[in-house]
C-alpha cells in the first residue's frame, strides 16, 4: 500500500521483459532486508524518543510545539515511506520486475517545487500528468493547476477537512516558490537565492502541520 504508483502501460512492459536471475534476487532481498530494517529502527525511534524532545517546548507555546512534532514527523515520514517503498521494490526485484523509484533524495531539493517532483514521484508524476496538465490547459492559470494537483494529492490520502487543507497549504508554497523564483533579487543578495530556496523546503513542509490544524481546527 505504500509502494510506488505503477502504471499498467509500465508493468505490462516489464512483465514481457521480465527475466529471472539469481543476482537480480540477491540485489532485491538486500533492498527488502535495508527497507524492512529502516521501517522498524525509525519507528522505534519515533515511538520512544524523537517525539519526547518536541516536550521540550513550553506548553503555553502551543503553536510552537506543534511546529516541532511536525518537523520530527516530517524525517519520520522520510524514512518510514521510503524503507516500505524499499520493501516493495525488493520484492518486486526479487521476482525479476523493476518498478518505478518512488523518492529522488527529496530533502536535496532546490526549492518546494522540485521537492514535490522528487517526493512520492509516482503519485505526484501522476497528478502532475492527469490533474496539472488539463487544468492548466483548460485554464491556462498554472497557479490554479498547481493548487489543483497539490489538493488531489490531499484528498489521495484522506478525504477530511484537514486533508483538504493540507493540500491548498502545499498549493499554495508551490504558487508562492514560482512567483519568487520569477523575482530578481538585488546583485548583493544573489549569491543567497540557491541556500533561500534551500531552507525553504523544511520550514514550510514543517509548518505544514501547525497552520493546517490552526485552520481546519482539527488534528490530523
Amino acid at each position: 500500500l505504500a509502494g510506488p504508483i505503477h502504471r499498467y502501460q509500465h508493468f505490462e512492459r516489464e512483465v514481457s521483459r521480465r527475466h529471472w536471475h539469481s543476482s537480480e534476487f540477491y540485489v532485491g532481498a538486500e533492498r527488502l532486508l535495508l527497507g524492512a530494517f529502516t521501517v522498524i529502527v525509525t519507528s522505534f525511534v519515533y515511538d520512544k524518543f524523537a517525539l519526547g524532545y518536541a516536550t521540550f517546548v513550553p506548553p503555553e507555546y502551543p503553536f510552537l510545539r506543534s511546529w516541532a512534532v511536525s518537523a520530527i514527523f516530517w524525517v519520520y515520514l522520510y524514512l518510514s515511506f521510503e524503507g516500505l517503498t524499499s520493501v516493495a521494490l525488493g520484492l518486486s526485484r526479487m521476482m525479476g520486475l523493476k518498478l518505478e523509484e518512488n523518492f529522488d533524495r527529496p530533502w536535496a531539493a532546490a526549492h518546494l517545487t522540485d521537492f514535490w517532483m522528487r517526493w512520492h514521484r509516482t503519485l505526484t508524476h501522476w497528478s502532475r500528468d492527469y490533474i496539472f496538465r488539463p487544468v492548466n490547459a483548460a485554464t491556462r492559470q498554472p497557479w490554479l493547476a498547481a493548487i489543483a494537483a497539490l489538493l488531489f494529492v490531499g484528498l489521495w490520502h484522506d478525504t477530511t477537512i484537514y486533508f483538504v487543507c493540507w493540500g491548498l497549504w502545499q498549493g499554495l508554497g508551490v504558487v508562492i516558490t514560482q512567483v519568487v523564483r520569477g523575482l530578481r533579487p538585488p546583485s548583493a543578495l544573489e549569491p543567497l537565492a540557491p541556500w533561500v530556496g534551500r531552507l525553504s523546503v523544511p520550514l514550510w513542509l514543517s509548518l505544514t502541520g501547525p497552520v493546517v490544524k490552526l485552520v481546519a481546527g482539527v488534528s490530523p
